[in-house]
């Protein structure tokens, strides 16, 4: 698992044997950098099987049509978006088969469908993406603006911190957190104690 690539939104870069994954794609504009990082990493555009998608936000998604026709995407649930030929692409209504890789869903809290995917590394250990159930913004926000920012951005706020507070307490074992629009990983310490102060 080679880790996160960290532009306007976090996107992941998973890779298990033949298999190699970007969760959450991203913008248009951040594309080019992101084949940048991939080849560092030893991973050619056409090496991409699946896209995982944490959410169905434009931010996260804006990419997917860059990537080839037989990407196969994984969403649950389906989205007329997705089918637009803006963004080129189909649902991918199965799931790889990686017992390493898990998902959980979490509806109508951030958007209508959150998808957050537990990964079990060789080089990171357990790790999550939570997509945008916790926004990667205290170290660049005041408290207020993330109020206001999350009170637009999310179908339920209150509802989107508590799911990412249960999911903390049933997965003792996720040692690292990836958080939506950020470009690093947080440890379980630092993730319990921005989250006690909501």
């Amino acid at each position: 698992m080679p880790g996160a690539l960290g532009l306007h939104i976090l996107t992941g870069l998973v890779v298990y044997g033949n298999k190699a994954m970007v969760i959450d794609p991203g913008m248009a504009c951040d594309f080019n950098e992101h084949v940048v990082e991939m080849k560092k990493q030893g991973i050619e555009l056409s090496d991409i099987t699946h896209l995982l998608l944490t959410h169905l936000h434009q931010d996260h998604i804006q990419a997917i049509g860059r990537y080839s026709d037989g990407t196969q995407i994984f969403y649950q649930g389906a989205s007329s978006i997705l089918g637009t030929s803006e963004y080129g692409a189909k649902i991918y209504n199965g799931f790889i088969e990686i017992p390493e890789i898990r998902f959980e869903i979490v509806e109508n809290a951030h958007s209508q469908k959150d998808i957050i995917y537990i990964i079990d590394s060789e080089n990171e250990g357990c790790v999550a993406f939570l997509g945008d159930l916790v926004f990667g913004l205290f170290d660049f926000m005041s408290k207020e603006e993330q109020k206001k920012l999350d009170a637009s951005a999310s179908i339920n706020p209150q509802k989107r911190l508590q799911s990412a507070k249960d999911f903390l307490t049933n997965h003792p074992e996720v040692e690292g957190f990836y958080l939506g629009h950020y470009n690093r990983k947080v440890g379980r310490d630092e993730l319990e104690e921005y989250l006690k102060e909501w």
